[in-house]
């Protein structure tokens, strides 16, 4: 999936600060690690418990 960088930041950002509260509520699973080198999306999929590289 692509995502201007842009929304990529702004979804890191908002992914940030409520990754503890959304785990808490059951809406982020664990922190999926991701590479350091990953975009600011697939970070912020990590963070909130989704896998970036799941494919259906």
């Amino acid at each position: 999936m692509q995502v201007d960088p842009d929304t990529a930041e702004a979804a890191l950002r908002v992914v940030t600060e409520t990754a503890e509260l959304g785990r808490q509520m059951g809406a982020y699973g664990p922190e999926v690690p991701v590479s350091p080198d990953a975009t600011a999306f697939d970070r912020a999929l990590g963070l909130a418990g989704r896998d970036p590289n799941w494919r259906p």
